[in-house]
């Protein structure tokens, strides 16, 4: 995959994550959170561009063959900025429900899908 579709795809992901937020939000008291959900989007922007230019570099030298490790600690590296995230932002702003947690879901879910879909592009390009 082509930087350029790559972040076609990425900015794809943030327009869908923002409009399922606006549209949960007129069925569900979600509050004052999009503070949360841009903090999410970021945190799952940074993270996918760093794993897009991680495994390029591993196809340019290995020619793939390192895939199932990058994509092992892509789930590391999401799973700790998830658990991480979610516990600073409990820590700083004590949200009243757990309807705080719907944006994050939601911005985890988009990317998730998201660097699955671009992850076996660059798989099946390595091989």
């Amino acid at each position: 995959m082509k930087f350029a579709e790559f972040i076609k795809y990425l900015v794809l992901t943030t327009v869908v994550t923002l409009l399922i937020y606006y549209l949960l939000k007129l069925f569900l008291p979600l509050g004052s959170t999009v503070g949360f959900l841009w903090g999410s989007i970021i945190g799952f922007v940074v993270l996918s561009v760093l794993i897009y230019l991680l495994v390029e570099r591993s196809l340019a030298v290995s020619k793939g063959r390192n895939m199932l490790g990058l994509v092992v600690f892509n789930v590391l590296l999401k799973l700790a900025f998830s658990f991480g995230f979610v516990a600073f932002y409990v820590q700083n702003n004590q949200p009243q429900n757990k309807l705080f947690l719907l944006p994050f879901f939601i911005a985890y879910l988009t990317f998730t899908i998201f660097e699955t879909y671009f992850l076996n592009l660059q798989a099946r390009a390595s091989k």
